[in-house]
């Protein structure tokens, strides 16, 4: 007669199972990907934050840079008020003035958001 040796045991649709391969049953894989589903999703969320982060200090960032150079390069031209402010800067730090035309209406309010969680960052 025929042996059975070597041979891999068959599943019910008459396949053969692979031993070193677990069995999930549908229910299983269907939780596995709704859950792979919902961390890829949070992932993507996180990144576009981190995007949106990166844009924003960088723009607050070059504001400032902005503000502190004009300043400096008034009063290193004589302008007697920037002398004036100068020390005060140093002693008290550098006030960083920023200006919107955003509103509260629709994506705008996420951008000015964006722009107050920048300012704490900066």
């Amino acid at each position: 007669g025929k042996s059975s040796e070597g041979r891999r045991p068959k599943d019910k649709n008459n396949k053969p199972k692979d031993k070193n391969k677990p069995s999930m049953s549908e229910e299983d894989f269907k939780m596995h990907l709704d859950m792979a589903i919902r961390r890829a999703s949070a992932w993507n969320s996180d990144m576009n934050f981190i995007e949106r982060m990166d844009s924003v200090t960088s723009q607050l960032l070059c504001t400032a840079i902005a503000q502190l150079t004009t300043l400096l390069g008034c009063a290193a031209v004589g302008s007697s008020r920037h002398r004036h402010i100068l020390p005060r800067v140093l002693e008290a730090g550098f006030l960083v003035s920023v200006q919107s035309l955003l509103t509260t209406q629709g994506d705008e309010l996420a951008m000015l958001e964006d722009m107050v969680a920048a300012a704490e960052w900066l």
